[in-house]
């Protein structure tokens, strides 16, 4: 077929929805797109390059590359969505973000967010998140500081000596005790409360055990209304002044935003009636999803603002004030601005390339041309299926299995091929267990990265990833590959592609598909030419939210170098080593051994020289 560069943009979900800053140059390099301007990562890597054989080291390995600018694009995304929409619906109420520090609380982060909108406020789920932000605000005492999470006396003291120095706290009662403990230490003229509640709701989603009535988080109706008489009781009647929750991360379909809203909305009314008149927020939580795999629709922040605010417009219908309307969006705001940039070591293959020697086996042979003959899909994977059952039959000499490998290797091909081709293939990949692993790909990529430190949220919960390779994205792929990490660790791999859903059929040069008609996940990821992978490196991106600050220092490999890119308004662009990496001198105290920092726990020389055939 005659492939194009829009057939690349669309295989790799280039240039759209949360990628939309990333692109392919017509040479078929990935650049950064940046309004108008346009940065090549080979670009990058060269002037990175620079600078270290000015520091006496002979290559770039592999960094994380933050962006701070692409934070300040989402906050602008998400602030303008909402004012729009509530100008469009002419709501009375005002709107503002207030960011969770458990998101990333990287110092770049925050005050990348904080320089973005001058209403922007914080939020502490802990004691040691709250005095982070005590010390980045400073002397900005007027930004709404939401204080979440389990108090203790020091945390309550903390708080009650930022308020006596003039911060705008706003405390989160998440259970009897806590609004006990909060009443009896900070005076009702400087309190300001939010009953953070559970949401008597079903979502749908990963995180949906964050509503519910068996959620960790919240008060159920019976402590709403223990909490709401013991306001009435000691006076503290006009200290509510938010009502709380949260829906849980990539809340994605438009009903349950629908669902959560109004449900808030309705115990909003009823307290307000209570004669809590100085009620006046609704604090949603987070929930903004992050279009990782391109399969959600466009626009999901602008539907999301339209729907909380005609759910909240339905419910009042003007009988009470329009509250205004927090949103503590974490992941929208950062996953953008972080990619890790990986240096590729070695490409493998799991079978041989070429035979030894011509085939020796009659038996072998036959089998390989009984089996080519298969035709439907069923045939086609039960020929697979005899074919590695062999394996198990044969008695097999190191000639004999280099041989039997090579055949293996080859037929797969060919079946692959031919399964893919039929109507239907993809209901057998759904339900077959055979068809994944005849679509498992060849080719295995070792990456100077560990994925417990770069991509935690992969082995935790399988979060998906893109990755891309730099350079030879103009081609149509050639093959899928599998990128492995350095670790001694089975999990140490970073090998998903969902493909975007089109009825036109893309495949690559050997035959993997590229697209599909229903949601799948396939093992793996393309490339345009693995022969020029090795030295070249591969982008893993949306990696800014949580990844930071929940990464695992597995196979004490810490954390890899940081390079920051800004864009000034010229174009001119500069890169920042922001710092190394961190070697034993980082880990070594939480170890208990006192051992020299000399080793950089990544490969730090390349291979001479590898040949791949």
């Amino acid at each position: 077929m005659d492939w194009t560069v829009d057939n690349s943009r669309f295989v790799y979900g280039l240039g759209k929805n949360d990628l939309w800053f990333l692109g392919i140059t017509t040479e078929g390099d990935l650049a950064i797109k940046y309004e108008e301007y346009e940065i090549t990562f080979r670009e990058i890597i060269s002037r990175l390059n620079q600078d270290l054989q000015a520091m006496g080291k002979d290559h770039v390995p592999s960094f994380t590359l933050r962006i701070p600018q692409l934070i300040t694009s989402q906050v602008e995304k998400i602030w303008g969505s909402f004012e729009k929409s509530i100008q469009e619906n002419d709501y009375d109420g005002d709107f503002m973000l207030v960011y969770p520090l458990k998101v990333n609380p990287m110092k770049l982060i925050i005050n990348t967010i904080l320089a973005s909108h001058p209403k922007y406020g914080l939020e502490s789920g802990t004691k040691p998140e709250f005095a982070v932000i005590i010390e980045a605000l400073k002397d900005d005492k007027h930004r709404l500081v939401i204080c979440n999470g389990v108090k203790d006396d020091e945390y309550v003291e903390m708080i009650k000596h930022a308020l006596n120095a003039g911060y705008n706290v706003l405390v989160s009662i998440e259970s009897i005790e806590e609004a006990k403990l909060v009443l009896g230490k900070i005076p009702l003229e400087q309190l300001q409360l939010a009953l953070r509640v559970k949401p008597y709701v079903s979502l749908s989603g990963y995180w949906k055990a964050s509503v519910g009535r068996d959620s960790k988080f919240g008060l159920n109706i019976e402590e709403l209304y223990q909490v709401a008489d013991m306001l009435k009781q000691v006076g503290a009647i006009n200290c509510l002044r938010a009502l709380h929750a949260h829906p849980g991360s990539q809340v994605q379909e438009v009903q349950d935003i629908f669902t959560y809203v109004t449900f808030l909305t309705r115990l909003y009314a009823e307290l307000y009636d209570q004669g809590f008149t100085k009620l006046h927020i609704l604090n949603f939580g987070g929930g903004l999803p992050i279009n990782y795999d391109g399969h959600l629709p466009p626009e999901t922040i602008k539907t999301y603002a339209l729907t909380a605010i005609r759910a909240i417009m339905d419910i009042l219908e003007d009988k009470h004030p329009s509250p205004t309307i927090i949103l503590e969006a974490g992941r929208a705001v950062t996953a953008l601005s972080s990619l890790v940039v990986v240096e590729v070591l070695e490409v493998k293959s799991v079978y041989p390339r070429e035979p030894k020697k011509e085939l020796q086996s009659p038996l072998l042979r036959k089998i390989a041309e009984e089996l080519r003959k298969a035709e439907h899909p069923l045939e086609i994977l039960d020929a697979w299926e005899r074919l590695n059952e062999h394996s198990m039959v044969f008695q097999m000499t190191m000639d004999d299995l280099l041989e039997f490998e090579y055949v293996v290797g080859e037929l797969k091909r060919d079946l692959r091929k031919k399964f893919v081709q039929h109507e239907d293939w993809e209901s057998y990949y759904e339900d077959d267990p055979r068809a994944r692993t005849l679509l498992r790909p060849e080719w295995m990529v070792l990456g100077n990265f560990t994925v417990f430190n770069s991509a935690c949220d992969h082995v935790l919960i399988g979060q998906y990833f893109p990755v891309f390779p730099i350079e030879d994205l103009h081609r149509q792929p050639e093959t899928m590959i599998r990128l492995i990490d350095m670790t001694c660790d089975s999990d140490g791999e970073l090998s998903i592609y969902r493909p975007p859903l089109s009825y036109e059929r893309l495949y690559t040069k050997d035959g993997f598909p590229l697209t599909t008609e229903e949601k799948q996940t396939f093992r793996g990821f393309p490339v345009g030419n693995i022969k020029s992978l090795v030295g070249s490196h591969l982008v893993i991106a949306l990696v800014g939210a949580y990844q930071d600050v929940i990464e695992f220092d597995h196979n004490l490999i810490g954390d890899l170098p940081d390079v920051e890119l800004r864009v000034e308004e010229s174009g001119e662009w500069h890169l920042r080593w922001m710092g190394q990496s961190r070697g034993l001198n980082g880990l070594r105290k939480k170890l208990g051994f006192d051992v020299e920092d000399k080793i950089n726990p990544y490969v730090n020389k390349r291979p001479k020289c590898i040949h791949v055939s």
